[in-house]
């Protein structure tokens, strides 16, 4: 899955890899998070091994690792 995202005047392409029960959220070819499920939710943990949540949806997931990435640029 491929989408687009702007963080300012940059163009991202967010890509999502999946890695035996691992997504991993991958920004410009670099991953910047993963994304796992445990007890029917999914966590989300940024690459710096800091833990972002748990969420009921994956997509919810994803966009907390995105955010956080977006954050860390601002």
């Amino acid at each position: 899955m491929i989408d687009q995202m702007s963080n300012r005047e940059k163009n991202y392409q967010v890509e999502l890899v999946e890695e035996g029960t691992t997504l991993h959220v991958q920004i410009a070819g670099e991953t910047i998070g993963d994304v796992t499920q445990k007890d029917g939710l999914y966590l989300a943990k940024n690459v710096w091994d800091n833990f972002l949540g748990d969420f009921k949806k994956q997509d919810q997931a994803v966009m907390a690792v995105i955010s956080n990435f977006n954050l860390r640029q601002a």
